[in-house]
């Protein structure tokens, strides 16, 4: 801000204490935290369920609920206490000084106004500016986020457009005003990798350019570490760790800044990835192909969209996969929204059928045959396990007896002791204890709910796991947790799982195979060791770019993409990819514009969809690397 003195805080935060009146009880909800800002710096808060993150960013917008009340302490924004300012006071500082972005950005914009006409209300309203006047702001704020069409972003609706565009018109807004505080609470955790990196840069450059302060708020440790100058770890309301990024990376004295930056480490096959235990879990090697799915090709609805023109009907949403599974053996597939992995998640699970192509699970086709039609044996075998495991469950219905009709539609058992016994082994195979059969869903939190989810799908005695995003909802400790319970259900049964995820870090801890699919198309298969070392699709080369790391030993080459993935229904020509890829200009003849390129084979089975040649694809560096030298970053 113009005229702020650089060596003077924009936020002290000292000995604040908050707390929730619920019933006749009162909870403890921030514990003498002390922080401060300085001008262009970016402060970190982490921590894992009901730390207090979202408690302190609702307090320094003087917005906290109705039962919440500061016990005591102060917050000064650029020295004044905002503890006890008047209504009117707040309002002039919403917005103007002190700007706010939540996870949820479609809650910050008015569905029954067009994107020109909030970006303009600002203008008119704090700074006198005439509609023209504000409107030439609005196609400049929207044009310096990086909006493609800021003519048209500005002529849409908030329901128009994705969830990038809609958040990067959230934060053109917060800082029209040129605020001197922006808090970010966990703003990204709903998109794509790709996108969500570029919006950080975003956030970061314009910062470092008007001298913001921003206060970013994650349970994501990796983020924090890879955007922020300082960290404050949290739990149960207290800081219980604080300092410089590289430092509080790189030590390890409080428990909770163990769980939170515990660097992820691929383990051995036939090793339990879990820390806390010398027990090792045997397996044998990947088995026999169970699962085998050849040419497959399936469509989406799509629904009506006025912006876009696009009427009723079905887009493509994957393109002729073909892959194999085994037994023992973990898939991942890696891909934004879009991707098609859902669409395929879908047709295995007889959700929706293929239109071309087949899936044989053993020798069995069974592309196009719906669930309600589908054997016992077929269904059992194959399960899956899905991002939010409260909309799987009954809310109505007693956990043990949700897993008890599983194992009745099963067929296990003989007798109703006789399920409820096995009930239970299931219960505690996922490390739950008796008590929870008793319970309801809503008195789970989502990683019990999780392995709830869990034990029922593996209740049949299922050979395949169909698992996707299953721990993207969860805290960083519950999040290894549940990863670790499957990587030991999975080695001493000889499950199969295919994993969807878009979180590389975590695909790098267990995966054998990895495919990466784009637009519908795989653009990469090949093994874990192939798929993060060079050559890449450069696809797959921007995803590994998009992995936070805040090691000072380990480099890596930033490359970001512009915009979001094209939308299904309006494919680009020729390479799915190009028209965010880097490396299209060195393919001559516009050819990666006008044909869709070959699947082309490496080595030992790696595979790559791509017209660069064998020889440019040779020349392609790390994205991470030590000293020159490669690294895997495990």
């Amino acid at each position: 801000m113009t005229g702020q003195d650089p060596t003077l805080p924009i936020l002290e935060i000292e000995d604040l204490s908050i707390s929730y009146v619920t019933g006749q009880r009162e909870i403890a909800a921030v514990k003498g935290f002390t922080a401060r800002i300085m001008p262009a710096e970016v402060l970190g808060l982490t921590g894992g369920r009901a730390c207090g993150k979202s408690t302190l960013a609702l307090a320094v917008m003087q917005d906290l609920d109705a039962n919440g009340r500061i016990l005591r302490g102060s917050i000064r924004f650029r020295g004044r206490d905002l503890i006890g300012l008047s209504q009117d006071d707040l309002r002039e500082l919403r917005g103007n000084d002190i700007a706010m972005i939540c996870q949820g950005p479609a809650a910050l914009l008015n569905p029954t106004m067009k994107v020109a006409q909030q970006l303009s209300e600002a203008s008119i309203n704090h700074h006198g500016a005439s509609v023209a006047e504000a409107r030439a702001r609005a196609l400049d704020a929207v044009a310096d986020v990086n909006l493609p069409d800021p003519e048209g972003i500005l002529n849409a609706y908030p329901h128009q457009l994705d969830l990038g565009q809609q958040l990067r018109v959230a934060i053109a807004m917060a800082l029209m005003s040129g605020p001197g505080l922006l808090i970010l609470d966990d703003p990204t955790a709903t998109l794509d990798a790709t996108v969500a990196a570029g919006v950080i840069d975003l956030v970061k450059a314009r910062a470092q350019k008007s001298g913001t302060a921003i206060l970013l708020m994650s349970r994501n440790p990796d983020l924090v570490r890879a955007t922020c100058d300082r960290i404050c770890v949290m739990r149960a309301g207290e800081m219980v760790d604080t300092g410089q990024t590289g430092d509080i990376s790189g030590r390890a004295h409080q428990a909770q800044t163990q769980v939170q930056f515990r660097p992820t480490a691929r383990p051995e096959r036939g090793r339990s990835a879990r820390p806390s235990t010398d027990q090792t879990v045997q397996s044998s090697p990947p088995g026999d192909v169970i699962l085998k799915v050849e040419t497959l090709s399936a469509d989406q609805k799509v629904a009506e969209n006025a912006r876009s023109g696009t009427q009723k009907g079905s887009v493509k949403a994957t393109e002729a996969l073909s892959f194999e599974l085994r037994a023992s053996e973990t898939l991942a597939i890696v891909g934004e929204s879009g991707s098609g992995a859902s669409a395929l998640a879908r047709v295995l699970m007889g959700l929706e059928a293929a239109t071309d192509g087949q899936i044989l699970l053993d020798d069995l086709n069974f592309e196009n045959t719906p669930i309600a039609k589908r054997d016992v044996q077929t269904v059992s075998a194959i399960q899956m396990i899905f991002q939010n495991p409260f909309d799987t469950l009954n809310p109505s219905i007693h956990v043990g007896r949700q897993i008890i009709r599983t194992l009745e539609v099963f067929g296990h058992g003989n007798s109703a002791a006789d399920r409820r016994h096995r009930m239970l082994e299931l219960l505690n195979r996922v490390d739950l204890p008796d008590a929870v059969a008793d319970l309801q869903p809503n008195q789970l939190n989502a990683a019990q709910a999780q392995r709830v989810s869990i034990a029922r799908a593996i209740s049949g005695r299922a050979r395949i796991l169909v698992a996707e995003e299953p721990v993207a909802a969860l805290d960083p400790a519950d999040q290894t947790a549940i990863i670790d319970l499957l990587i030991d259900i999975q080695r001493a049964e000889n499950l199969a799982l295919l994993f969807i995820s878009q979180d590389l870090a975590r695909v790098r801890q267990f995966s054998d195979q990895v495919m990466v699919l784009y637009l519908g198309h795989m653009v990469e298969a090949g093994s874990t060791d192939q798929a993060f070392a060079p050559p890449y699709h450069p696809y797959t080369e921007a995803l590994l770019s998009t992995v936070p790391t805040a090691d000072p030993h380990l480099n890596k080459r930033r490359i970001r993409l512009d915009g979001s993935a094209p939308s299904a229904i309006n494919r680009p020509t020729g390479c799915p990819f190009q028209t965010r890829c880097r490396w299209k200009d060195q393919v001559p003849g516009r050819l990666c514009e006008k044909e869709v390129p070959p699947q082309k084979s490496l080595d030992m089975g790696h595979q790559i969809k791509c017209h660069l040649t064998d020889a440019q694809l040779a020349r392609m560096e790390p994205v991470f690397h030590t000293d020159g030298r490669v690294d895997q970053w495990t």
